[in-house]
Protein backbone atom coordinates (compact mmCIF):
# COMPACT_ATOMS: atom_id res chain seq x y z
CA UNK A 1 0.00 0.00 0.00
CA UNK A 2 1.39 3.40 -0.92
CA UNK A 3 1.86 6.16 1.63
CA UNK A 4 -0.62 8.31 -0.31
CA UNK A 5 -3.79 6.25 -0.55
CA UNK A 6 -7.05 7.01 -2.26
CA UNK A 7 -10.67 6.02 -2.44
CA UNK A 8 -13.39 6.88 -4.94
CA UNK A 9 -16.12 9.34 -4.06
CA UNK A 10 -18.84 9.96 -6.59
CA UNK A 11 -17.05 10.93 -9.81
CA UNK A 12 -13.85 12.05 -8.14
CA UNK A 13 -11.06 10.71 -5.97
CA UNK A 14 -10.42 11.25 -2.28
CA UNK A 15 -6.79 11.10 -1.17
CA UNK A 16 -5.81 9.79 2.26
CA UNK A 17 -2.44 11.10 3.42
CA UNK A 18 -2.38 10.64 7.20
CA UNK A 19 -0.14 7.60 6.79
CA UNK A 20 2.36 9.69 4.84
CA UNK A 21 2.42 12.29 7.62
CA UNK A 22 2.98 9.54 10.20
CA UNK A 23 5.82 8.21 8.07
CA UNK A 24 7.50 11.64 8.26
CA UNK A 25 7.43 11.36 12.06
CA UNK A 26 8.63 7.75 12.06
CA UNK A 27 11.43 8.12 9.53
CA UNK A 28 12.67 11.25 11.29
CA UNK A 29 12.82 9.36 14.58
CA UNK A 30 14.75 6.54 12.92
CA UNK A 31 17.18 9.04 11.37
CA UNK A 32 18.45 10.19 14.77
CA UNK A 33 21.80 8.42 15.14
CA UNK A 34 22.97 8.41 18.75
CA UNK A 35 24.53 5.82 21.03
CA UNK A 36 22.24 6.82 23.88
CA UNK A 37 18.54 7.20 22.96
CA UNK A 38 18.22 9.59 25.91
CA UNK A 39 20.87 12.00 24.63
CA UNK A 40 19.27 15.44 24.65
CA UNK A 41 19.30 18.22 22.09
CA UNK A 42 18.34 16.04 19.09
CA UNK A 43 16.34 18.68 17.22
CA UNK A 44 14.84 16.28 14.62
CA UNK A 45 12.83 14.87 17.54
CA UNK A 46 10.74 18.04 17.32
CA UNK A 47 9.55 16.92 13.88
CA UNK A 48 8.55 13.50 15.20
CA UNK A 49 6.62 15.01 18.11
CA UNK A 50 4.70 17.51 16.01
CA UNK A 51 4.06 15.24 13.02
CA UNK A 52 2.85 12.39 15.24
CA UNK A 53 0.03 14.65 16.40
CA UNK A 54 -0.58 16.11 12.94
CA UNK A 55 -0.94 12.59 11.54
CA UNK A 56 -3.55 11.74 14.20
CA UNK A 57 -5.51 14.88 13.35
CA UNK A 58 -5.36 13.96 9.67
CA UNK A 59 -6.36 10.34 10.33
CA UNK A 60 -9.45 11.28 12.32
CA UNK A 61 -10.47 13.90 9.75
CA UNK A 62 -10.03 11.43 6.90
CA UNK A 63 -11.94 8.67 8.64
CA UNK A 64 -14.72 11.15 9.39
CA UNK A 65 -14.95 11.99 5.68
CA UNK A 66 -14.95 8.29 4.88
CA UNK A 67 -17.75 7.69 7.39
CA UNK A 68 -19.77 10.48 5.77
CA UNK A 69 -19.31 8.79 2.40
CA UNK A 70 -20.75 5.55 3.80
CA UNK A 71 -23.30 6.89 6.31
CA UNK A 72 -26.30 6.94 3.96
CA UNK A 73 -25.94 3.32 2.85
CA UNK A 74 -28.63 1.01 4.25
CA UNK A 75 -26.25 -1.79 5.20
CA UNK A 76 -23.88 0.42 7.23
CA UNK A 77 -24.19 0.15 11.05
CA UNK A 78 -25.89 3.13 12.69
CA UNK A 79 -22.76 3.87 14.73
CA UNK A 80 -21.00 4.99 11.52
CA UNK A 81 -23.60 7.67 10.85
CA UNK A 82 -23.60 8.76 14.49
CA UNK A 83 -19.80 9.01 14.45
CA UNK A 84 -19.85 11.15 11.29
CA UNK A 85 -22.44 13.55 12.71
CA UNK A 86 -20.73 13.73 16.08
CA UNK A 87 -17.39 14.68 14.52
CA UNK A 88 -19.12 17.42 12.54
CA UNK A 89 -20.67 18.78 15.74
CA UNK A 90 -17.31 18.55 17.54
CA UNK A 91 -15.33 20.29 14.81
CA UNK A 92 -13.84 22.83 17.23
CA UNK A 93 -13.29 20.36 20.09
CA UNK A 94 -9.83 19.21 21.13
CA UNK A 95 -8.29 16.23 19.36
CA UNK A 96 -8.15 14.31 22.62
CA UNK A 97 -11.88 14.80 23.25
CA UNK A 98 -12.71 13.78 19.69
CA UNK A 99 -10.93 10.44 20.06
CA UNK A 100 -12.47 9.81 23.48
CA UNK A 101 -15.99 10.57 22.22
CA UNK A 102 -15.34 8.44 19.12
CA UNK A 103 -14.50 5.51 21.37
CA UNK A 104 -17.74 6.00 23.30
CA UNK A 105 -19.87 6.18 20.11
CA UNK A 106 -18.22 3.17 18.48
CA UNK A 107 -18.33 0.90 21.53
CA UNK A 108 -21.19 2.27 23.62
CA UNK A 109 -18.89 2.32 26.64
CA UNK A 110 -17.23 5.16 28.49
CA UNK A 111 -13.45 5.40 28.35
CA UNK A 112 -11.08 6.15 31.19
CA UNK A 113 -8.70 8.98 30.33
CA UNK A 114 -6.16 7.26 32.55
CA UNK A 115 -6.18 4.10 30.42
CA UNK A 116 -3.59 3.45 27.74
CA UNK A 117 -3.03 4.51 25.05
CA UNK A 118 -4.98 7.64 26.01
CA UNK A 119 -2.78 8.46 28.98
CA UNK A 120 0.25 8.69 26.69
CA UNK A 121 -1.88 10.42 24.05
CA UNK A 122 -2.74 13.19 26.53
CA UNK A 123 0.95 13.58 27.41
CA UNK A 124 1.88 13.76 23.72
CA UNK A 125 -0.76 16.42 23.04
CA UNK A 126 0.47 18.45 26.03
CA UNK A 127 4.07 18.24 24.82
CA UNK A 128 3.13 19.26 21.28
CA UNK A 129 1.07 22.18 22.58
CA UNK A 130 3.97 23.43 24.66
CA UNK A 131 6.15 23.43 21.56
CA UNK A 132 3.75 25.12 19.16
CA UNK A 133 2.56 27.64 21.79
CA UNK A 134 6.07 28.26 23.01
CA UNK A 135 6.81 30.36 26.09
CA UNK A 136 10.24 31.27 27.51
CA UNK A 137 11.68 28.87 30.05
CA UNK A 138 11.76 29.82 33.71
CA UNK A 139 15.04 31.11 35.16
CA UNK A 140 16.94 28.24 36.81
CA UNK A 141 19.67 28.94 39.32
CA UNK A 142 22.78 26.96 40.16
CA UNK A 143 25.55 25.34 38.09
CA UNK A 144 23.65 22.07 37.67
CA UNK A 145 20.18 21.98 36.18
CA UNK A 146 17.79 20.13 38.45
CA UNK A 147 15.20 17.94 36.70
CA UNK A 148 12.43 19.12 38.97
CA UNK A 149 13.24 22.77 38.28
CA UNK A 150 13.55 22.37 34.52
CA UNK A 151 10.64 20.05 33.95
CA UNK A 152 8.18 21.51 36.45
CA UNK A 153 4.75 20.98 34.89
CA UNK A 154 6.11 20.84 31.35
CA UNK A 155 7.63 17.35 31.39
CA UNK A 156 6.36 15.96 34.68
CA UNK A 157 4.18 13.32 33.00
CA UNK A 158 7.14 12.00 31.01
CA UNK A 159 9.63 11.65 33.86
CA UNK A 160 8.63 8.08 34.71
CA UNK A 161 8.94 6.86 31.12
CA UNK A 162 12.75 6.96 30.98
CA UNK A 163 12.76 8.84 27.69
CA UNK A 164 13.96 12.30 28.74
CA UNK A 165 17.57 13.44 28.77
CA UNK A 166 19.06 13.04 32.27
CA UNK A 167 18.95 16.08 34.55
CA UNK A 168 22.73 16.12 35.01
CA UNK A 169 23.11 17.74 31.58
CA UNK A 170 22.69 21.48 31.14
CA UNK A 171 19.80 22.60 29.01
CA UNK A 172 16.27 23.93 28.89
CA UNK A 173 13.18 21.73 29.07
CA UNK A 174 13.32 21.51 25.26
CA UNK A 175 16.81 20.00 25.48
CA UNK A 176 15.51 17.33 27.84
CA UNK A 177 12.52 16.57 25.60
CA UNK A 178 14.42 16.28 22.32
CA UNK A 179 15.76 12.75 22.52
CA UNK A 180 15.49 9.83 20.14
CA UNK A 181 13.56 8.02 22.87
CA UNK A 182 10.93 10.79 22.97
CA UNK A 183 10.72 10.80 19.17
CA UNK A 184 10.12 7.03 19.07
CA UNK A 185 7.63 7.25 21.95
CA UNK A 186 5.69 9.94 20.06
CA UNK A 187 5.38 7.70 17.00
CA UNK A 188 4.52 4.64 19.09
CA UNK A 189 1.78 6.59 20.88
CA UNK A 190 0.25 7.73 17.58
CA UNK A 191 0.42 4.16 16.25
CA UNK A 192 -1.34 2.76 19.33
CA UNK A 193 -4.07 5.41 19.29
CA UNK A 194 -4.89 4.58 15.68
CA UNK A 195 -4.79 0.83 16.36
CA UNK A 196 -7.15 1.32 19.31
CA UNK A 197 -9.55 3.32 17.13
CA UNK A 198 -9.46 0.70 14.35
CA UNK A 199 -10.16 -2.10 16.83
CA UNK A 200 -13.44 -0.43 17.82
CA UNK A 201 -15.01 0.28 14.43
CA UNK A 202 -17.89 -1.98 13.36
CA UNK A 203 -17.43 -4.57 10.65
CA UNK A 204 -18.46 -3.60 7.15
CA UNK A 205 -17.21 -1.42 4.34
CA UNK A 206 -16.24 1.52 6.55
CA UNK A 207 -14.60 -0.75 9.09
CA UNK A 208 -12.53 -2.33 6.33
CA UNK A 209 -11.51 1.13 5.11
CA UNK A 210 -10.47 2.24 8.59
CA UNK A 211 -8.41 -0.87 9.27
CA UNK A 212 -6.79 -0.60 5.84
CA UNK A 213 -5.56 2.93 6.43
CA UNK A 214 -4.72 2.26 10.06
CA UNK A 215 -2.15 -0.26 8.82
CA UNK A 216 -0.01 2.64 7.54
CA UNK A 217 0.56 3.66 11.18
CA UNK A 218 2.47 0.53 12.10
CA UNK A 219 5.90 0.85 13.70
CA UNK A 220 8.10 -0.90 11.13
Amino acid sequence: MTSIQKTKKRAGVRFFEAGMLFNVALQTAKSIKVDDPRAGGQLPALTSIVFSVISLEAFLNEMTESAEDNATMDYVPEAVSIFAHLMQDMETASLENKFIMSSWVLTGRSLSRGAQPFQDFASLIALRNQLVHFKPSEIVGGPIVNTEEVNKKRLKKLESKNILAPAMYQGSWVYHATTKAVAVWSCKTASEVVADFASKVPNGMWGTTVRCFASSFKMN
